[in-house]
């Protein structure tokens, strides 16, 4: 049963990608994802709660969701695991099973005291020690991780349905938006990624682009730019570590390795491009918070293309102002990566 789920959904997530839903070359992100969790997710899932899959099946069913949400933003493999959850604002599949196990288990409560499912769950956590592979057992274990009353408590007197559902959402987004902001804080990586934004449920603001434009071209741009922020574009101080008979100095200047820094802000060849979008990107400043964006250090800079919201942690009033200046880094990057690949090119040739 288990890994016919997985079948099921990999052959409906790749219906979905022949028909457009695929990275740079289909849809925009946020509809992507939303087809992800209306046909995919169900069927993943589907039959779990009742059935609960073994540490080695969930680490399939987790492995391939984030293989899926990796193709859907056109991010690497290599990408850091907390930096999908962050951006998509999904729940690990664990915590996915968990809330469904745990509002099929309040339908239990809600019975009558005669029914057998009710009398099995009392027996069950009467009897039965940790160590036992009971549903009632993973239940109770559940129940403790989330920090909820107690499995006895909710037999004799069970919570309604509607307020449950709301209970078990609260306590498990909570318990899994910390873990993963914690994991991802761990990771050098992300240092640009405002991480505290997570929120299950809720997209990162980045991969809200502008759909009134040519959504396949702001698409295109996008996965550019969250290549950047995830650490994972790769520049010649990053090749030179994995491939034999290459250095960290960039190709296109030769004036400097070629970081992150580098490439964004300092080499010469790239500077003509990136000279027009400063310009726009102070005038937006002007309008948030009076700063001149020539006048920063080059790490405020950075932050400030690659996600503003960090830089501007707690700034309120100015939603449509921070659109306009992450759509104007946003084609930025991509001008830039544009830029760099036609030069070097050239230089091949």
């Amino acid at each position: 049963m288990k890994p016919l789920n997985i079948t099921k959904s990999r052959r409906a997530a790749y219906s979905l990608m022949s028909t457009g839903l695929h990275g740079e070359n289909g849809l925009d992100p946020i509809t992507s994802l939303h087809l992800i969790k209306i046909f995919i997710q169900p069927i993943l899932t589907y039959g779990l709660e009742v059935i609960l899959p073994t540490s080695s099946n969930l680490l399939k069913l987790e492995k391939f969701q984030k293989q899926l949400l990796k193709r859907i933003m056109s991010l690497p493999i290599c990408t850091p695991d907390p930096s999908i959850y962050i951006l998509s604002g999904f729940l690990p599949i664990e915590a996915q099973i968990d809330q469904k196990a745990l509002i099929l288990f309040n339908n239990i409560c809600r019975q009558d005291n005669s029914n057998l499912e009710k009398k099995l769950a009392i027996r069950q956590l009467t009897v039965k020690d940790q160590s036992s592979n009971s549903w009632f057992i993973s239940i109770k274990k559940m129940i403790f991780k989330y920090g909820l009353p107690s499995p006895l408590q909710l037999l004799n007197c069970a919570p309604k349905k509607f307020q449950w559902k709301r209970t078990v959402q609260i306590a498990v987004y909570k318990y899994w938006k910390e873990a993963i902001i914690s994991s991802g804080k761990s990771y050098m990586s992300l240092r640009h990624l405002n991480i505290e934004a997570y929120n299950p449920g809720e997209f990162h603001h980045l991969l809200d682009i502008n759909t009134t434009n040519d959504p396949t071209r702001e698409t295109t741009r996008l996965a550019i730019k969250l290549k950047l922020v995830t650490g994972t574009y790769i520049l010649q101080n990053k090749r030179f570590r994995y491939t034999e008979n290459e250095t960290p100095i960039c190709k296109l200047c030769d004036q400097g390795d070629e970081t992150l820094c580098h490439f964004l802000l300092d080499c010469q060849i790239l500077q003509p491009i990136r000279q027009k979008y400063f310009h726009q990107i102070d005038e937006i400043l002007h309008l948030i918070s009076k700063d001149n964006f020539r006048t920063l250090s080059s790490h405020d800079k950075i932050q400030i293309i690659l996600d503003c919201t960090l830089y501007y942690t707690g700034l309120k009033g100015n939603s449509e102002n921070i659109v306009k200046l992450d759509a104007i880094c946003r084609q930025m990057s991509y001008a830039l990566h544009i830029a760099r690949y036609r030069s070097l090119d050239i230089k091949r040739k």
